[in-house]
């Protein structure tokens, strides 16, 4: 089973949690509707599933890279995702934030090695310390 789908599946496991604690989860995909590897077939989320096809979004976040050329090859036999018809050869890379209710980011997972995910149990424990750190002390009111 793909990462990506190990991870979604993970993820959609602790969505209840995520929700209980005040935060939304969103994913996104560089595969398009339909045809996406990663999720596989059946692996229904319950949090929205945002398409990257080309990468344009993960390329602005600066969590995407262009396979070199002697690579290439290589990557289709590994099943890696591609946008040959178009010429591009653009790979994400996983990556996972946690905002505060800002938008400041308090904690990342970015790694150029796709087996590296942030653990489902560290994006709870950050949103639980977020959590205890928005709520005032009952004691000081």
């Amino acid at each position: 089973m793909p990462l990506c789908q190990l991870e979604l599946q993970a993820l959609g496991q602790v969505h209840p949690e995520i929700e209980r604690l005040g935060a939304r989860l969103i994913a996104l995909s560089p595969q398009a509707r339909g045809k996406s590897s990663s999720l596989g077939r059946g692996c229904e989320t319950p949090f929205p599933v945002l398409r990257d096809p080309g990468c344009k979004i993960a390329s602005l976040y600066r969590i995407a890279f262009t396979i070199p050329r002697q690579f290439r090859a290589a990557y289709l036999k590994l099943g890696y995702p591609n946008s040959t018809k178009k010429k591009s050869w653009l790979l994400s890379i996983p990556a996972t934030y946690v905002l505060d209710s800002s938008g400041f980011v308090v904690l990342s997972c970015i790694d150029a090695d796709h087996t590296a995910r942030l653990e489902p149990t560290a994006i709870i424990a950050a949103l639980t310390h977020l959590r205890a750190a928005n709520i005032p002390d009952r004691n000081n009111r």
